[in-house]
């Protein structure tokens, strides 16, 4: 976790001053939950597996709506 964490933290003084941290952070949690509903759908690391369906997809869409909205409003 340690190598990763230093380069999520790189990334992150690099991205925020040229897309602000508002977007930064929103596609951090969009990079969560794609992986949440990857692990969730297929079962890794011992999770019952559970289908995405469709108000999962959805709430992924408002996510992504939302940092549209962040960044060109």
């Amino acid at each position: 976790g340690g190598f990763f964490g230093a380069i999520g933290v790189a990334l992150i003084i690099l991205l925020a001053p040229k897309i602000g941290l508002a977007v930064t952070l929103s596609f951090i949690v969009l990079g969560q939950m794609a992986a949440a509903l990857i692990v969730e759908h297929y079962g890794f690391f011992g999770i019952s597996a559970q289908p995405v369906n469709i108000l999962k997809i959805l709430g992924a869409g408002l996510v992504v709506s939302g940092t549209v909205l962040i960044k060109y409003f």
